[in-house]
């Protein structure tokens, strides 16, 4: 979808980054989920931690609100 949340999936490794428009590639994505729910979980897990701790309103926008309403 966008270069700033494909780097996110990657640094946080809660995800995998696929082509929406390659087919191919998207039932391959679907198919490996499906067949390993251990490593789905532990993204999952991730993608979770990585928001509650740090993707999240306070970290992310409410900086920037604050900043431009001091100004």
């Amino acid at each position: 979808f966008s270069t700033e949340l494909a780097r996110l999936v990657q640094n946080e490794n809660c995800g995998l980054k696929v082509d929406t428009e390659n087919h191919a590639q998207l039932a391959e994505v679907i198919e490996f989920l499906i067949n390993n729910p251990k490593i789905t979980d532990e993204m999952g897990r991730r993608g979770k931690d990585a928001f509650l701790k740090r993707h999240n309103w306070e970290n992310e926008v409410r900086p920037l609100i604050d900043f431009m309403t001091r100004n």
